[in-house]
């Protein structure tokens, strides 16, 4: 059995987040997507499993540190705990 790319993946997750109405997964999926895409674009090549990986952690490494500046503990508590989840 043919193991799925880390890309087909997260579309199918998306695509399930859609059907689902699951509005903060599908915005996840999204961003993390777009970030997939626009190292594609600069690289002007396809990414490989690792290399996704490294955008993925990159991606996720940037909203941490924006989390940091969000002013109520709530949000910044909801982000932490769902991202996660959300994501795998």
């Amino acid at each position: 059995m043919e193991r799925k790319r880390l890309k087909e993946r997260l579309a199918n997750d998306m695509v399930e987040a859609l059907k689902g109405k699951n509005k903060l997964r599908l915005s996840v999926l999204r961003l993390l997507r777009a970030a997939i895409k626009n190292e594609e674009i600069k690289r002007r090549k396809e990414l490989t499993d690792p290399e996704v990986i490294q955008v993925l952690k990159r991606a996720l490494k940037q909203k941490k540190r924006q989390s940091k500046g969000l002013k109520g503990g709530v949000e910044r508590t909801l982000f932490k705990r769902r991202l996660p989840k959300l994501i795998f």
